[in-house]
């Protein structure tokens, strides 16, 4: 049990690290003068690839393994997420009733398209699924706390993501892919979800 939390609190450790170094990198080069263009790209594209690296360097590899097993049959992981996503969506736009106007700050990353579609609605939900769910979470479960895993991946969730907007719009996201991988003991139907979350918000924020 010690070299789990060991072994967490290395990755936690290099998350807080390196969103310090790339916060303190971008206030010292990348002044005001600078077009916005180029923070959007270092902040949409350069840093999540960076980071994703990093981790995957770190995490270890069987955990990795097993984190993206792939389910014994992909239907009904697709029609669960699916079914999942939609009322993610529907629960969500109630819940904030900022919803439809909050997606604006996302607007950057749509105009950045279609490069940008990879890192956020690809990349990211492959990863935090992955990471969250599939690594951080399964080792609650292996020492027989998934509540308790389940509440820290979910808070560690949301303030990884570091924004006002993201307290207001991923509770519902992260209950339902929480409770998918507890059900499914997969990440496939929660990936799903997130993906489809994220193009819902993407969608709204191109219409700006």
């Amino acid at each position: 049990m010690n070299k789990i939390y060991r072994q967490t609190a290395i990755e936690l450790s290099l998350m807080l690290l390196f969103s310090l170094t790339m916060s303190l990198l971008g206030w010292i080069f990348i002044p005001a003068t600078v077009t916005q263009s180029l923070t959007d790209i270092t902040h949409y594209l350069l840093a999540p690839v960076i980071f994703l690296t990093l981790l995957l360097w770190v995490v270890p590899r069987s955990e990795l393994r097993r984190a993206y097993t792939a389910p014994k049959h992909w239907l009904p992981e697709l029609a669960i997420g699916v079914a999942a996503a939609v009322v993610v969506v529907a629960v969500t736009s109630v819940w904030s009733v900022e919803f439809i106007g909050m997606h604006a700050e996302y607007a950057p990353a749509v105009s950045l398209a279609p490069l940008s579609a990879l890192s956020v609605l690809l990349l990211g939900p492959l990863f935090e699924e992955g990471y969250f769910r599939g690594v951080l979470l399964d080792r609650f479960l292996v020492v027989g706390r998934p509540w308790v895993g389940a509440i820290f991946t979910g808070l560690l969730f949301v303030v990884a993501h570091g924004s006002l907007s993201a307290l207001l719009l991923l509770p519902g996201l992260v209950v339902m892919v929480t409770v998918l991988k507890l059900w499914r003991r997969t990440i496939w139907a929660g990936l799903i979800v997130h993906i489809l979350f994220n193009l819902t918000v993407f969608s709204l924020a191109g219409r700006t």
